[in-house]
């Protein structure tokens, strides 16, 4: 049986592109608040992950990259890593621990996660954000050992 257009349009937004990625924190930590956007670019919404973690909490990258960007963006200390193919990991608030152009392995520490007041307080929790080709996207979906979403009918195939 032939995909759809629609079918085939929406796996392609679930199916990694990219190797597989790895948690930027270890161990696995818990998910606070999900992705969600909304219809539209400026709709409302959450364009990234928030996980829990302590302050001091070394943040990794979840692939091979390169640091592009480490310093402060309103207030708040932001790590970028380019990671090819037109993906761009960012965590905040991340106090950066090596400079931009430094290549990165994938699970190598880029920073540590600050102490400064976020949107998760009063707990603290680190804000991951990634944007393939300028627009964000769910960065579980890029997790090493997470399946897909799969489509299925609702009714039995004849």
């Amino acid at each position: 049986m032939a995909l759809t257009p629609l079918v085939a349009a929406a796996l392609a937004l679930t199916v990694p592109t990219a190797p597989a990625w790895q948690w930027p924190l270890r161990p696995q930590p818990a998910v606070v608040q999900r992705f969600e956007v909304g219809p539209s670019p400026w709709s409302p919404g959450h364009r990234g992950t928030d996980l829990a973690a302590a302050p001091g909490a070394a943040v990794r990258s979840p692939a091979a990259g390169v640091v592009r960007f480490a310093g402060v963006v309103a207030g708040k200390p932001v790590v970028s890593v380019d990671l090819g193919g037109g993906l761009t990991s960012s965590f905040e608030p991340v106090v950066g621990t090596l400079r931009p152009g430094t290549a990165v392995a994938a699970g190598q520490v880029v920073g540590r996660l600050s102490a400064l007041p976020g949107h998760c307080a009063p707990a603290s929790c680190l804000h991951w954000g990634v944007r393939r080709d300028g627009a964000y996207v769910d960065p579980l979906a890029l997790l090493s050992g997470r399946r897909p979403i799969v489509l299925k009918p609702l009714g039995a195939v004849r």
